[in-house]
């Protein structure tokens, strides 16, 4: 058995990510758990850590990190992590504009998104952050996290936008991070419920990713003691054949403060 979703990663990988676009995708489960591993991972790490948040609210985010042993709220105080609240924007186009008088900032780099029919203001601010982040007196490895692009295609951005938007993102992280860092998302894949466009989505940004992170609901039903699959696909970097990437699997379950993953067919469950 493997202990909980880093050990998993460090399994695959021999290291924890390094430079790396890092893509989950989940398929009639719910694969948030890795990004909310991946962000209490940045932060322990001592990484400086951009989280672009759009289906939860931040004390979400925290409340489950606390669980995992990290105290988001005070990364953020201290300036190691940097929060941009989409899903507040997410609940603003469900009211009546002529309620909000005074938008907040963050409100108005989404809105300006809307205007022009681009997610370009959005990628100036990551980007900026990105530079700010990078060039500071202390540098750390900076991290991208958000959560989650589906939710960009409900607010009418196009596939293309999105998979522009995290080419973009990506290119500026390489570029003007002074250490390695990582880009990690997450994006619905539910296929029987994809339209053309989502799925558009979903192949491209597989296409780009380094690594990709597949979460699935089991087949076979509902069981109490296996919630469902984990497919990590890496792109072998240090291989004898790099660009080749290798697949492995594993059965996985939730439990209050961690996840515990297994070889397949070794629970007791599938026995």
């Amino acid at each position: 058995m493997i202990k909980d979703f880093n050990a998993l990663i460090g399994w695959v990988t021999e290291t924890i990510p390094c430079n790396q676009f890092i893509l989950v995708t989940d398929c009639q489960t719910d694969g948030s758990f890795a990004i909310h591993n991946f962000l209490s991972t940045f932060v322990r790490s001592h990484h400086k850590v951009i989280f672009l948040s759009l289906g939860q609210s931040f004390g979400h985010y925290n409340s489950v990190a606390q669980k995992l042993g990290t105290n988001l709220s005070s990364a953020k105080s201290s300036g190691q992590l940097t929060h941009i609240d989409g899903l507040q924007f997410s609940l603003q186009l469900c009211r009546d504009s002529s309620e909000d008088k005074t938008p907040g900032e963050k409100l108005s780099v989404f809105t300006e998104c809307l205007r022009c029919g681009s997610l370009r203001p959005l990628y100036l601010t990551i980007m900026d952050l990105i530079k700010s982040q990078s060039t500071s007196s202390t540098p750390s490895p900076v991290s991208v996290v958000i959560d989650d692009l589906s939710l960009l295609m409900s607010l009418g951005f196009k596939a293309q936008a999105i998979t522009e938007f995290i080419h973009y993102c990506r290119t500026a992280l390489w570029k003007l991070s002074q250490n390695a860092g990582n880009l990690v998302t997450l994006v619905h894949d539910d296929a029987d419920g994809l339209d053309d466009d989502a799925s558009h989505l979903v192949i491209a940004l597989s296409h780009q990713t380094d690594m990709l992170i597949k979460v699935e609901g089991l087949t076979s039903g509902f069981s109490k003691d296996v919630h469902g699959q984990v497919t990590i696909v890496h792109r072998g970097l240090h291989q004898s054949t790099p660009g080749r990437r290798k697949a492995t699997s594993v059965h996985y379950k939730i439990l209050d403060k961690t996840v515990s993953f297994f070889p397949m067919g070794t629970s007791s469950a599938v026995l």
